[in-house]
């Protein structure tokens, strides 16, 4: 059981990172995603917030959902939601449908970091939960590091700023 423990936690922690690997992937692309959708800076800008505005506002929903459908149930959920949402961004012919695969990947995110605290609490006793807590608490930014350094290599090798879009919803799906 105990090494079982670890093994899970380390499945949530990368299902986290994940997560923000897809909501940091906008950024470093900014320039082609504004030349391809014909943009500006300010309406770019919201390719990257609304994914974040919306994990914001389903986190109590998520909740919800967690407490209904149990961890798995709700973190498998949470991965669909960013393969799907990769599925539509990487198929947007429009600004519209990008933002539209943004917020469904946002929901992604809105479970997954209601969904990972809860199940590492599951699996550790209060005495023992600040290490594997601790562990946990370094995805967000691990997640936006990998974001920005695989963004190039990503964009060299697909030669479109769709890559990255697959490259993610491929992860999710791993």
């Amino acid at each position: 059981m105990k090494y079982k423990r670890w093994l899970i936690t380390a499945v949530v922690y990368l299902a986290s990172i994940i997560v923000i690997i897809n909501q940091y992937k906008v950024p470093p692309l900014m320039m082609n995603l504004m030349g391809e959708f014909d943009v500006s800076a300010a309406s770019a800008g919201w390719f990257m917030s609304v994914f974040a505005l919306t994990g914001v506002l389903l986190a109590l929903p998520a909740a919800l959902l967690l407490r209904y459908f149990g961890p798995k149930s709700s973190g498998m959920l949470g991965l669909a939601c960013i393969m799907l949402g990769c599925l539509v961004g990487g198929a947007a012919y429009s600004g519209s449908m990008l933002m539209a695969g943004r917020v469904i990947e946002g929901v992604g995110l809105s479970l997954i970091s209601v969904v990972a605290p809860a199940v590492i609490a599951m699996y550790f006793d209060r005495a023992e939960i600040g290490l594997p807590m601790g562990i946990w608490a370094t995805w967000y930014p691990v997640g936006s590091a990998l974001a920005y350094n695989l963004s190039q290599p990503v964009l060299d090798f697909f030669g479109s700023w769709r890559g990255s879009w697959w490259v993610g919803g491929f992860l999710a799906l791993a």
